[in-house]
């Protein structure tokens, strides 16, 4: 059924498309001269709205319907919505449609626009098009809670991998100098809601990615309406810096689930949880102080500038073998902010790198 139902978004998805590219052209025979060189013809226009639009519709598609039959029947909703909803709290403060006919772009000349030119009928058409077949196939799967009840391992470890995500497009943005916020988001859900799942981990988050950061888009430009003079190899290095960090994006929210079962172990033995604080503590002292003398970082915790930092070091000692002897399972909350500072100090040392 969740295979009749993509199918079927899939043509319903392309025949809007198609009549609102007709539509398009229509308007601008009217009220364009016919001999506008820079004017794109209608079939070429059509062909390259059809095969982008259409392969994201498929993508995001099977995202859903992947994550729905795990019995997410609620959070399957996230990749897609992220895609077409991101955009209205940020950047163009209105949501994207999938399918880019419903732009209507005329030039500039067309007269007043139709009901459904609209910002937001063209959006969440193409997001309940998008989302019906993960609607059925979560119909007949058993239903999992997500992330579980009353599991603070689950949680600390998705708190986490948000919080090391943002610490990656603050990278990326200051590495690139600008971070497409859509595409991480989005990949960023799918990483989040489809986790290590197999057979699909990590094809479908690299694919998903793929289109995300605009790879796919550019290989397809490349390889069926290239133009002269512009080779693979051309286009092969900036197309894959676009996206290995969106791929890592991906690939790091789906790390909450590994580390969930790892924070779980560590609590059955408490001692080891308590070690694992402490070893992360330290590494944070240490890669302070190398920031610090080289001149990277400023410290600007007054206690830590007066006393040291192997005050800091013995202070969380004391502190986490307080917990350890009253309140164990509290450990995993220090354990997940300082695995999240580690991170921070890794994306430091790759945007210091790379300036």
């Amino acid at each position: 059924m969740g295979l009749l139902a993509t199918v079927l978004g899939l043509f319903a998805f392309l025949l809007i498309q198609g009549l609102l590219a007709a539509y398009s052209f229509d308007e601008l025979r009217e009220t364009l001269d016919a001999s506008r060189s820079d004017t794109p013809g209608p079939v070429w226009h059509l062909a390259a709205s059809l095969v982008y639009g259409g392969t994201i519709y498929l993508v995001l598609a099977v995202a859903g319907a992947v994550v729905a039959a795990r019995g997410h029947r609620f959070v399957f909703v996230l990749p897609a919505a992220a895609w077409v909803l991101v955009t209205a709290v940020v950047g163009a403060q209105q949501p994207a449609p999938i399918g880019t006919e419903w732009n209507l772009e005329c030039f500039g000349v067309c007269p007043v626009g139709p009901w459904f030119g609209h910002a937001w009928v063209g959006p969440l058409v193409d997001l309940a098009l998008v989302l019906g077949p993960g609607w059925i196939a979560g119909r007949r799967a058993e239903q999992r809670r997500w992330p579980g009840p009353g599991d603070a391992a689950a949680v600390a470890s998705i708190l986490t991998c948000s919080a090391a995500i943002a610490t990656a497009f603050w990278a990326i943005s200051v590495i690139e100098r600008g971070a497409d916020e859509r595409a991480v988001v989005a990949t960023a859900a799918l990483g989040f809601t489809l986790g290590v799942s197999r057979p699909w981990w990590p094809w479908l988050h690299v694919l998903f990615a793929a289109f995300a950061a605009g790879f796919a888009g550019l290989m397809l430009n490349l390889f069926l309406w290239s133009e002269p003079g512009y080779a693979l190899s051309d286009v092969l290095p900036y197309a894959m810096r676009q996206l290995w960090p969106i791929a890592a994006v991906g690939l790091i929210a789906s790390a909450w689930q590994p580390l969930a079962r790892a924070t779980r172990k560590l609590q059955e033995r408490p001692i080891k949880l308590m070690i694992a604080v402490n070893a992360l503590n330290l590494v944070d002292a240490v890669m302070t102080l190398i920031a610090v003398e080289s001149g990277h970082a400023f410290e600007t915790n007054p206690v830590i500038r007066f006393a040291g930092l192997p005050a800091k070091i013995v202070l969380v000692g004391l502190l986490t073998w307080l917990l350890y002897r009253r309140k164990p399972s509290a450990l995993v909350w220090p354990f997940a902010a300082l695995l999240w500072v580690a991170c921070y100090h890794v994306a430091g040392i790759f945007v210091n790198g790379w300036r």
